[in-house]
């Protein structure tokens, strides 16, 4: 004998229940969908900010120093009118890192530079007695970390608590006597230097 279905199976789906349906596996399918795209988008952000980083953390010394001689020791006038930046346009500045810093650190990304990487540098300056010059070659890479600091190329300045004291120690004047042929050419110098009104 055959096997009847029962009435109940046999009943048809009331089209509620399959208009219901597909629209909730719709609303899965966008959900699903929205949430590959948000995960895409995050990923490519994470890689955006990874290599950002990257680049940022490669910047060298060197590099940092030619964009700050550039922007902040290249004499220009600023919208007031004030003259900014120094008179040689950092001549003297690159000179000294040159000689006494750019040999060991100029090719060394700046954000992986530590105090005893710098110190290194001021205690051979220190014992070859060059005093005056440890207290300079400090003083343009405190300002030279300060600029990479404020631009975010750094987190913060790592030499930034080194004192001067501890260095080179504190700058003696040194007494000298003018020579009469210096005496006699020092108002020429005067007016050839362009100092302001107030100097004078």
């Amino acid at each position: 004998a055959l096997i009847q279905p029962s009435s109940e199976s046999a009943q048809p789906i009331p089209n509620r229940d399959v208009r219901a349906y597909l629209i909730a596996t719709q609303q899965a399918t966008e959900a699903a969908r929205a949430r590959a795209i948000a995960n895409e988008r995050e990923a490519d952000e994470a890689k955006r900010l990874a290599d950002a980083e990257a680049t940022r953390r490669a910047v060298t010394l060197g590099q940092v120093f030619v964009q700050w001689r550039e922007t902040a020791l290249a004499p220009h006038l600023k919208a007031d009118g004030k003259r900014i930046g120094r008179k040689d346009g950092g001549r003297y500045v690159a000179e000294q890192l040159v000689r006494h810093v750019f040999p060991t650190l100029g090719n060394v990304p700046i954000a992986n530079i530590r105090k005893p990487d710098v110190f290194v540098i001021l205690d051979r300056l220190k014992a070859a007695q060059k005093l005056r010059t440890a207290n300079v070659v400090l003083a343009d890479l405190k300002q030279l970390f300060r600029f990479a600091a404020e631009r975010e190329i750094i987190e913060a300045s790592p030499i930034e608590t080194i004192r001067k004291e501890s260095v080179g120690g504190s700058d003696t004047e040194r007494e000298r006597t003018l020579e009469d042929a210096e005496i006699s050419a020092l108002p020429a110098l005067i007016v050839q230097a362009k100092l302001s009104k107030r100097v004078e």
